[in-house]
């Protein structure tokens, strides 16, 4: 409902109050994504969008090839069902880049190293698509997701496990990034092969950690993200020892 010449300033606006006040950044960067690209999901593991990205990302051909990642796959959901609905294509992106990369990568390493064995049944792939088919207000209604599954349990699992929030697998990571961990990673970052090479900015890097030390926002997904990166490019491109 918003004209198409009013999208892009209302974007650009969202970001930069949001990171001035240093509350609902990703938020603001959700907006922004709306505003201005005409995919509409890139994926729930997705961390730097928008004019931030810009700003951290070098120039060059290579800033325009990261940017790009995100939009092959929603092309490629497109491109292997046309006829898909939304929520299918969101499905799709997040089968393809985050569930096996990350979240079944994390439950292996967490219930082996404690010598358990996990097992996913939502993950059968009788079930998996049977669920990816079925319509849009199964999935979600009345601002309720899994709506269908619900509906299903109530009156088996008690309401207040049906009703409460989605909670992950949280770390400490805003206070671990606020002390000794956050200087260790603000200095692998800094020297690492990605900032030799011009594809970090120095400037943005150093003021984000300062922000987030100093209580100006929690920027620790972001941070976590560059030194993830930046300590997986070292090891496996630059093949620096460790």
């Amino acid at each position: 409902r918003v004209p198409d010449w009013a999208r892009p300033p209302i974007g650009d606006a969202a970001v930069w109050v949001t990171q001035r006040l240093g509350r609902g950044i990703r938020h603001g960067e959700a907006i922004y994504d709306a505003a201005t690209s005409p995919t509409p999901y890139w994926g729930g593991a997705l961390c730097f969008r928008g004019p931030l990205k810009d700003r951290l990302v070098g120039d060059g051909a290579e800033r325009a090839e990261w940017r790009r990642i995100p939009e092959a796959v929603w092309r490629e959901a497109e491109a292997e069902c046309p006829e898909a609905d939304l929520l299918q294509k969101m499905t799709y992106v997040e089968l393809k880049q985050r569930l096996s990369e990350l979240l079944l990568m994390r439950l292996d390493r967490i219930t082996m190293a404690s010598s358990v064995e996990g097992r996913d049944p939502f993950l059968d792939h009788r079930l998996v698509e049977f669920v990816v088919a079925l319509p849009p207000r199964m999935k979600y209604r009345g601002g309720n997701g899994k709506y269908v599954l619900k509906r299903a349990m109530r009156g088996t699992l008690p309401d207040e496990i049906l009703d409460r929030r989605k909670q992950g697998f949280g770390t400490p990571m805003p206070e671990w990034l606020r002390g000794g961990f956050g200087e260790l990673a603000e200095r692998a970052v800094l020297s690492s092969s990605l900032r030799e090479r011009g594809l970090l900015d120095v400037d943005q890097i150093v003021r984000l950690f300062g922000a987030h030390r100093a209580g100006r926002g929690d920027w620790s997904y972001h941070l976590w993200n560059l030194y993830s990166v930046s300590a997986w490019y070292d090891r496996w491109v630059a093949r620096r020892a460790a």
